[in-house]
């Protein structure tokens, strides 16, 4: 019996080609990419990572990842809300 090629090899993500950029998929399948410096948080990237034609990384992704590697880009932690808390003395307790 012949072995039937799969169609996945080509549907798998490429590699990232940035030493601290990752690629986390959500619940609903859509991909994000972050960079995560040591002892930094998490940093979301905003600008698109492929081009139109999927080949090449855009110039905009370069040059953020670079920024946020540099120090350039403000990186904050999240900090939780407190108006999500009920009662005030729980937001004390927190800070």
């Amino acid at each position: 019996m012949a072995k039937i090629p799969s169609t996945t090899s080509s549907a798998e993500p490429r590699r990232i080609p940035f030493k601290y950029c990752v690629r986390d998929i959500d619940r609903h399948g859509n991909e994000r990419l972050y960079v995560r410096l040591p002892g930094m948080p998490k940093y979301r990237m905003k600008a698109i990572y492929l081009d139109e034609t999927g080949s090449s990384v855009t110039k905009e992704f370069t040059e953020e990842y670079h920024r946020t590697c540099g120090g350039t880009e403000i990186v904050e932690a999240a900090r939780p809300d407190c108006r999500a808390w009920n009662h005030p003395l729980a937001c004390r307790e927190l800070f």
